[in-house]
């Protein structure tokens, strides 16, 4: 379960028509310390009132 401290708002640019695109992002550990979860999530609704969400599994390969 996240908690609020787990999460965070950031702007990541300028989306599609030009304004800023705030999400709202999680980093989430995992069993494996070099396998992770970001989660990234929308808070402004597309055109049909839907907030987009994305999961990316993120890997640390072992530096040398």
């Amino acid at each position: 379960m996240l908690i609020a401290a787990d999460r965070t708002i950031a702007s990541c640019g300028a989306g599609s028509k030009k304004k800023p695109t705030p999400l709202r992002l999680a980093w989430v550990g995992t069993a494996d310390p070099r396998r992770h979860l970001l989660i990234r999530r929308s808070l402004i609704p597309n055109d049909s009132g839907i907030r987009g969400m994305a999961f990316c599994r993120c890997f640390a390969p072992k530096l040398p």
